[in-house]
């Protein structure tokens, strides 16, 4: 049996960009992390639901904010690895670890225990689909955003990024201009 893993929908993507550009230096329980973990916890009861019984996601009271922290951070890292990376066009001998899934099934369940699992489930159907290839790492404000094309040469989240960073590279290589006292000279001298 063949499996199917479907393209990312919008609401998944913008998941996967909270996950990228949330700031994990702050404490559990408070901020956007446990936001981000309340989330999650929906995104995955979601996938189960009339599937599988039972609850998949651990509770946020039994890991400690230090190792929830790490987590995410590592959550993280999985994917700044393809998005960022140098082969990230090829991904040759790539190898993911999928979260357990529901077998035997054309569209798989996945049952989602933690960050690494969302994470990896999340870039298995984005590398799948080609949709990885739209995430990018601004180069001017180093937040994660979605290209409309996934083109090699975009390095903006935005198009507002991109004119920004267009507008300071012009302001750094702008000739300076002479003095009018230093023009006037030049013109009589001339003459």
């Amino acid at each position: 049996m063949r499996m199917v893993l479907k393209p990312l929908a919008h609401g998944e993507f913008r998941l996967v960009l909270e996950i990228l550009n949330t700031a994990t230096d702050d404490r559990a329980g408070t901020g956007p992390l446990a936001a981000l973990e309340k989330k999650c916890v929906e995104f995955a009861s979601k996938s189960i639901r009339h599937k599988v019984s039972g609850s998949v996601w651990r509770q946020p009271d039994d890991i400690p904010a230090r190792a929830l922290k790490r987590q995410w951070q590592d959550a993280r890292r999985i994917w700044e690895e393809v998005i960022v990376g140098e082969d990230r066009r090829s991904l040759k001998g790539f190898f993911l670890h999928l979260p357990a899934i529901g077998l035997p099934m054309k569209i798989p369940v996945p049952l989602l225990h933690d960050p690494n699992d969302l994470a990896n489930w999340l870039l298995a159907r984005a590398i799948a689909n080609r949709q990885h290839l739209r995430v990018v790492k601004c180069a001017r404000c180093h937040k994660f955003g979605v290209r409309r094309r996934g083109r090699a040469q975009s390095r903006y989240c935005s198009a507002a990024c991109q004119q920004q960073a267009t507008i300071e590279k012009a302001k750094a290589h702008k000739p300076r201009r002479s003095s009018e006292p230093e023009r006037l000279g030049r013109l009589f001298r001339r003459s």
